[in-house]
């Protein structure tokens, strides 16, 4: 965000992702018999949570949401430990 260019090319960026592109592919992801997991952050502007529930819903073999309170972007980078445990957890089921 260090002028007023990136600001400009990260709203264009973010305008791209509503809405959402999974819905043309949501016919398929019903199909789908992978077991899933998210783990979303709760304030992350880009991808409300409202996503992580149609995910949820989306796919049958969903083992549920885990919300990371306050996590944004890049908290993957900030709470590696979290994220590996939680596919630790799927792939051992």
């Amino acid at each position: 965000m260090s002028s007023p260019l990136r600001q400009q090319q990260l709203n264009r960026h973010l305008a791209a992702f509503e809405p959402n592109p999974l819905l043309a592919i949501e016919a398929a992801l019903k199909r789908s018999t992978f077991p899933t997991r998210m783990v979303w952050g709760t304030a992350d502007p880009l991808f409300p949570g409202r996503w992580a529930e149609w995910l949820h819903q989306s796919l049958p073999a969903s083992r549920g949401i885990r919300w990371v309170e306050g996590g944004r972007l890049f908290w993957p980078e900030e709470q590696p430990a979290l994220l590996a445990e939680e596919a630790r957890a799927l792939w051992s089921a």
